[in-house]
């Protein structure tokens, strides 16, 4: 969590503050504090519409807890008709319109139990401050909202195609360089996954709505191992889990149950195959990663054995 400072905040929100007011705080009956830095026009927001709103929100530290800037986008707060004079933040957002900017302190335990309607941490002092910067970018109707809604998910899409196509790069010059200083001649795909067929299988081809049976062993490129279905493997590399289910998986190929470097490399074997997968991480598990072993955009492997195909 970081810092922000008060001029910051100011020019984040500066889309919607063109003005500042008297900038007088003032105290709602339950003791909130707000100070309005820009009022908009017309009306406060109403029941059933929604108020697209940049916010940032901070302790009494000053260390940011949350802020949409890093979010990327403004947040959608629909208005509830059930917002009342309670003590909680919602007593504020009841006087919010398009075009405002307002800071807002509440104590935490006005936050946390009667806001967000969960127990205080032990860690955070009752009485201590919180404070939020809100801007209300827009007010629109359901409808509006919905239209919106699907416009900012194609833009996340967008966004999100883009830095793939960045990692994916970044992970195939890594997966040759890797190859390259460890002597080992991997085939390729148009998608980016590079494989080693270690043993020819004598069985049918793979293909898409198979049903594959096969023994898994995942690593990192550096070779930490976070999976296995064979417990050989296990008690090798000394993570031997008693009571653990070592056994193949099995799944239909071409059906999106595996990630897709998977399901692309078993695809290209035979039955009866053996082979080492190098996924970039655009095949793997993304920008999100996998537990604790597997980081984001980390590029895996996996030695794989097609045990067996049905409906073949």
């Amino acid at each position: 969590m970081r810092k922000i400072n008060k001029l910051f905040i100011l020019m984040f929100l500066a889309g919607t503050i063109a003005s500042c007011d008297s900038n007088e705080q003032k105290t709602t009956d339950s003791g909130i504090k707000y100070t309005f830095f820009t009022e908009g026009e017309g009306e406060a927001a109403k029941p059933g519409e929604v108020m697209i709103m940049n916010m940032i929100y901070k302790d009494a530290k000053d260390t940011v807890l949350f802020s949409t800037l890093e979010q990327g986008e403004p947040m959608p707060m629909p208005v509830d008709s059930a917002w009342k004079a309670d003590g909680s933040i919602y007593e504020v957002f009841k006087m919010l319109k398009e075009g405002d900017s307002v800071e807002i302190e509440i104590t935490a335990e006005g936050f946390y139990t009667k806001t967000a309607r969960q127990p205080l941490p032990d860690t955070v002092d009752a009485k201590s401050i919180i404070t939020f910067n809100i801007g209300v970018e827009e007010v629109m109707a359901m409808d509006s909202f919905r239209t919106y809604q699907m416009k900012q998910f194609e833009k996340r899409q967008e966004k999100a195609a883009i830095r793939a196509q960045e990692q994916l790069k970044k992970d195939k010059e890594t997966i040759e360089r890797y190859l390259k200083d460890n002597n080992i001649e991997a085939q390729s795909t148009e998608s980016g996954l590079r494989y080693v067929i270690l043993e020819e299988g004598k069985g049918p081809q793979a293909a898409k709505g198979d049903t594959a049976v096969v023994d898994f062993t995942g690593s990192t490129l550096a070779g930490q191992m976070f999976y296995t279905s064979n417990s050989d493997v296990a008690r090798e590399k000394g993570k031997f889990q008693e009571g653990s289910p070592y056994e193949p998986l099995t799944f239909v190929i071409g059906t999106g149950e595996m990630i897709p470097g998977v399901d692309e490399g078993i695809s290209l074997l035979k039955e009866g195959s053996k082979a080492r997968l190098f996924l970039p991480s655009t095949l793997a598990y993304g920008e999100r990663g996998a537990g604790q072993d597997i980081k984001p955009n980390q590029i895996i492997t996996f030695d794989v054995e097609l045990l067996d195909l049905k409906n073949k």
